[in-house]
This record gives structure tokens, C-alpha cells and sequence, in this order.
């Protein structure tokens, strides 16, 4: 009975990540699309707005993610001096809400340099090109800033400059483009009808394990 129920504690979650997995369709076609964050709907916005702009960083705007599958939002800011662009990013499906934050940095051979806190698996590969640092430890925005910092230095990162306005928008676009992209061609995304694309079986087994190893890591 024991050995069963600890099988049913991992099972269970990983069966259901499979089986959402295998209902969700992206479209080919989503974009940033400019629109407001509501402070009723996302309380945590406007704190983490004062922290980030606290450490340096302007805003550029509020933006959602469409057409989704479920609502993401990101409040973007580019740093004043440092070449680091960050989001705030909310997520919401059904009654189901979350918060997690970006910092974002390019070398001069574009490659991508990612530091963030996502609590949950990410249900998509990232391409080669990018470098991620997930941290799950950092207690508020200026430890995350300051991994973000050690994490270029400790690589030895010649970061390219930030423009500071619109032109970094469209970075952070091209950002998720090329998430969708690298899992198409890497067979964990299929074609569907239209412009849509969703997990294959391929796809949704890799959801399910990487549920489990987020579960047997604590």
C-alpha cells in the first residue's frame, strides 16, 4: 500500500500534465499585443513594478500574449544603464493565477542569456541559443537582479546594448517566436489545421516527466 501510494503521489500529477498537454493549441500567429495589466486582477503588478524600478529599470508597457490558450501578460522594463531587459509576467487559466519574472540579456553573437524564477516545469525546450539560469531560491527582485549579474560574469558575457524603446519589445517578441519555433522543428510541437500547432505524443511525455522530476526535486 505504501509503495502504491507514493507510485499514485508522482503518477497522478503526471498523468494530468499529460492529458492538459494534449488539449492545448497554440496558434502560429500569437504576438505581444499591447494592452493593461489590471492592478484588481494581478495585485502583485504594481509591487513588483516599484522593486524593479527601484533597481534602475524603466518601463516600456504592458503586453499580452495573443491569441493564448490561456491568459499571459508581461509588464516589460529595460534597465537604464546595464544592457538587461526584464518582465513581470502573469499568468492566468480558469481560477488559476501566478506571477514569475525574466531578466533578459544578448551577447554580441545573439545569443540569449535568461535568468528567471518560473515555479512550475516549463512545458517547452528552449532553443540552443539561449542560456538559462532558473532561480528558484532568490527571495525578491534585487537577488534576482543580482544572480542575473554573477550569472553574465561568471560566463564572461559581452552583453550588446539595450535600445530602450520599442525595438526591445519587439526582442522580447522574437524571444517567445523562437521558443514556438525550436519546438516545432525539435518534434515536440506539431502542425495542426490553420496556424495552429499543439503537442504530439512526443510532446506531451516529455510535460509528464518533466512534472516528475520537479516532484522527486522537491
Amino acid at each position: 500500500m505504501a509503495v502504491g501510494g507514493l507510485l499514485l503521489w508522482f503518477l497522478v500529477p503526471a498523468v494530468q500534465a499529460l492529458w492538459l498537454s494534449r488539449q492545448l493549441r497554440f496558434s502560429r500567429r500569437r504576438r505581444l499585443v499591447a494592452g493593461a495589466i489590471d492592478y484588481e486582477e494581478f495585485p502583485e503588478i504594481n509591487r513588483v513594478s516599484r522593486d524593479v524600478r527601484g533597481e534602475g529599470f524603466k518601463v516600456l508597457g504592458d503586453y499580452w500574449l495573443k491569441p493564448s490558450p490561456f491568459e499571459q501578460g508581461y509588464r516589460l522594463f529595460v534597465h537604464g544603464e546595464e544592457p538587461i531587459l526584464a518582465a513581470a509576467a502573469v499568468v492566468r487559466q480558469g481560477g488559476l493565477a501566478m506571477h514569475y519574472h525574466i531578466l533578459l540579456t544578448w551577447d554580441g553573437e545573439g545569443r540569449a542569456w535568461l535568468t528567471w524564477d518560473y515555479p512550475l516545469a516549463y512545458g517547452l525546450a528552449m532553443p540552443p541559443e539561449f542560456q538559462v539560469h532558473r532561480c528558484l531560491e532568490a527571495e525578491g527582485w534585487p537577488e534576482l537582479l543580482a544572480q542575473h549579474r554573477e550569472f553574465l560574469v561568471l560566463n564572461g558575457v559581452e552583453a550588446a546594448g539595450c535600445r530602450g524603446g520599442l525595438e526591445d519589445v519587439r526582442e522580447f517578441d522574437r524571444v517567445l517566436q523562437a521558443v514556438l519555433r525550436h519546438n516545432l522543428r525539435a518534434g515536440i510541437l506539431c502542425r495542426q489545421e490553420g496556424d495552429e500547432v499543439a503537442y504530439n505524443w512526443r510532446g506531451s511525455l516529455m510535460v509528464g516527466w518533466q512534472v516528475v522530476r520537479e516532484m522527486v526535486a522537491g
